[in-house]
């Protein structure tokens, strides 16, 4: 069976190699391997020589084939076809696309995480017992868990193409750095952070029934019809939790915790092995000034989009100048977004014995650190 399956395999190869002949120069095509499960995953690229990006699915190989007509077979995981002539242009939009696949990766192991923690296919190796104890703290967390992998598919579909807007990914990846950290937070402080997250949420679907802006020259509001049926003393704890999160004025408390993100992440920190601390402080330092500069609409929020830093250089004055600062924006964001989810995996996997999840997220890991330009960045230090 073993070699029969050998057989096939080689003769594929073979298939592939004829096939490879046939890639007109400029253009790349990408084929990717799910480590995990050890199977071709349904999705393929093509760049041609206008920067034209399609995505395909299929999930047998020999039909891959088919239809590429060009692939390199990998035991090992993801490889890509580099030209004979590539431009810095086009070499920057092959690291983009290395960089979306991780991405793309990560969301399912995503998947696979909630998937275990909401109680299904429970292998030998993890706590069971454990995770039922905690069923309290996890089950909130799951939906926040689901929200993150929503937010990096919506990255992946956001970079698809490189043109500007790359630009909003700054603002979701800030939401998910933000998750992340709360989700580690709540897990480190347990049961009563995760109550109080939970009558902050209470009150706050109250207070938006009924929502004022009273200014010096405007006044909005917006009531809903629900607002004059609903008495809070008939909800449980809905009257403790406006009284919770209320200034002595009446007005409403905003933040579910009074904790910066750095405090949060210190939080962390202290109940874990440092480097997921230091990790996770490398993600903030990576996105978190420059989104908040780029969400609130600030001068120098816009201008650094499209000049990062004008005691370099300014604003691009080429086409490829422009696709390298957009590449360099979304190696920004993919730092902060990987890394803050790759804590979250890590710190869940190890609390819960999930070594399959585990696996999956080193084998992705081991994937984004032989990736070429992250190979020549180790060697020039």
């Amino acid at each position: 069976m073993v070699d029969k399956k050998r057989r096939e395999e080689n003769k594929l190869k073979s298939e592939i190699k004829k096939g490879m002949k046939k890639v007109p120069p400029g253009m790349i095509i990408s084929v990717n391997y799910d480590l995990g499960s050890e199977k071709w995953i349904s999705t393929y690229r093509v760049y041609d020589g206008s920067l034209h990006e399609g995505v395909g699915a299929t999930e047998n190989l020999s039909r891959l084939i088919a239809m590429l007509k060009a692939a390199v077979y990998a035991e090992d995981g993801y490889q890509t076809i580099i030209p004979e002539i590539e431009d810095r242009e086009k070499k920057y939009l092959r690291w983009k696309n290395d960089l979306r696949y991780i991405l793309d990766q990560q969301t399912r192991v995503i998947d696979y995480l909630i998937h275990i923690l909401s109680g299904n296919d429970i292998g030998s190796d993890v706590d069971i017992e454990k995770i039922k104890t905690n069923s309290n703290v996890i089950m909130p967390l799951l939906l926040m868990i689901q929200a993150v992998g929503v937010s990096e598919h919506s990255i992946y579909q956001l970079s698809s193409y490189t043109s500007m807007n790359i630009r909003d990914c700054y603002s979701i990846g800030r939401s998910i750095l933000e998750t992340c950290v709360n989700i580690c937070l709540l897990h480190t402080l347990g049961i009563d952070a995760v109550n109080r997250a939970e009558r902050h949420a209470l009150q706050k679907y109250f207070r938006d029934l009924d929502r004022k802006v009273h200014l010096t020259n405007v006044k909005v509001n917006l009531k809903s019809e629900l607002a004059s049926k609903i008495d809070p003393s008939t909800v449980p704890g809905l009257n403790d939790a406006i009284k919770e999160f209320s200034k002595k004025d009446g007005s409403e408390v905003r933040d579910w915790i009074d904790m910066s993100i750095d405090k949060k992440i210190d939080i962390v920190a202290e109940s874990h092995p440092i480097h997921l601390g230091t990790t996770l402080a490398a993600a903030r330092m990576a996105l978190y000034r420059h989104s908040s500069e780029i969400l609130h609409g600030t001068l120098f929020g816009v201008r650094y989009f499209f000049a990062p830093n004008i005691f370099v250089k300014g604003p691009a004055s080429s086409r490829e100048e422009m696709i390298e600062n957009l590449y360099e924006h979304f190696l920004s964001c993919f730092t902060a977004i990987y890394f803050s989810i790759d804590v979250m995996i890590e710190i869940l996997s190890v609390e819960y014995g999930l070594s399959g999840v585990r696996e999956r997220r080193s084998a992705l890991l081991g994937r984004l650190l032989k990736l070429e330009f992250i190979k020549d960045a180790e060697k020039a230090e």
